[in-house]
């Protein structure tokens, strides 16, 4: 039944199902849940293996590997797929296994990795910070952002970081050992690149823009992660929290970390995220209580300008007003858009 199937599902990734076949996926799909669940994760993974093509046969762990020997050496990642559903392995622990990251249980004491400790670096209000991580790879950290990577990538499938806020990174190429992004509710996956992550909490948006490489980028803790959506050098991928949809784009190479050399962009960015994104890049304390609730967003950019120049552009543009007392710029006002 399940060699049926896995020829059923294969048929249809393919996109050259009969109507036997097609009948026949259905049925099982129906049948539950779960099934409609594997199948979901097979074919991300069967999309992951025909694009990005990691080296599969060395992130599987030894006794893994030799359970299922027949299976691992130097074949195709679609090959060993169809292989591991014909030993009976579920579509889940397959998706854990090859490329996805969720880590390797310990099978025994031999086995385990070695300890891993995580480190947590900031960047204040003001500050950009230069950090080279364990593998070589290296971030450029913008201000009012947090980084967590772990101590070293040793035995380990995947190299995995946290991002909360923007950070610009330079991979260091490693086919066998993707580096994975997670920011906010997007999970950024390469293998050597640069590219940029512009994720803090309190903004609408998660932005992804590639200057080199690949990336492919999903959205996590998905019951059925929808297919990675492919980046290359130029592209811009938006992802809106509010509504769950991606918007994508070309972007110039040089913008893409313009703002490690001063440039600061805002793209029908709303008012109150300006002043956020101001503070932070002058360690400046704003009072925004006093601005109109429908003010008009901004488009604007800005190349290595001074605070009070940018601030004098925002009261011609933007019809508001400022006042600095004790530390604190207490802006008001703004022009009302019309819906």
């Amino acid at each position: 039944m399940e060699d049926q199937i896995w020829a059923d599902m294969v048929k249809r990734l393919n996109a050259n199902e009969t109507v036997e076949s097609k009948k026949s996926l259905d049925s099982w799909l129906a049948e539950d849940l779960t099934n409609a669940q594997k199948f979901e994760e097979v074919k991300a993974l069967w999309l992951l293996s025909g694009h990005l093509e990691p080296e599969i046969a060395q992130t599987v762990p030894q006794q893994l590997r030799e359970q299922i020997a027949p299976v691992i050496p130097t074949q195709s990642p679609k090959t060993i797929i169809k292989k591991l559903w014909a030993y009976g392995i579920a579509a889940s622990v397959v998706m854990a296994t090859v490329i996805i990251g969720l880590n390797f249980l310990p099978f025994s004491k031999a086995d385990r990795r070695e300890q891993i400790t995580w480190k947590t670096i900031s960047a204040d209000a003001g500050k950009v910070i230069a950090i080279n991580l364990p593998d070589g790879s290296n971030v450029w950290l913008n201000a009012g952002s947090t980084l967590s990577y772990p101590d070293h990538f040793k035995n380990q499938p995947l190299r995995n970081i946290k991002l909360s806020g923007e950070a610009y990174f330079e991979v260091k190429h490693d086919k066998e050992h993707p580096f994975v992004v997670e920011s906010d509710s997007i999970k950024t996956t390469v293998y050597g690149t640069g590219f940029n992550v512009r994720a803090y909490p309190n903004e609408s948006d998660v932005a992804i823009a590639v200057s080199s490489g690949k990336v492919g980028v999903n959205t996590k803790n998905a019951l059925r992660p929808p297919d990675p959506i492919f980046l290359l050098a130029s592209d811009r991928l938006i992802y809106h929290k509010t509504n769950k949809a991606f918007t994508r784009s070309k972007t110039a190479i040089n913008d893409i970390n313009g703002w490690q050399k001063g440039l600061i962009v805002f793209e029908q960015s709303p008012i109150k995220e300006v002043f956020e994104e101001l503070s932070r890049r002058f360690n400046v304390k704003f009072s925004t209580n006093r601005l109109f609730k429908g003010s008009c967003k901004l488009t604007a950019r800005f190349e290595n300008k001074p605070l009070p120049t940018i601030l004098k552009t925002l009261h011609t543009a933007m019809n508001i007003t400022s006042n600095q007392i004790n530390g604190t710029i207490y802006v008001e006002g703004g022009t009302i858009c019309k819906e």
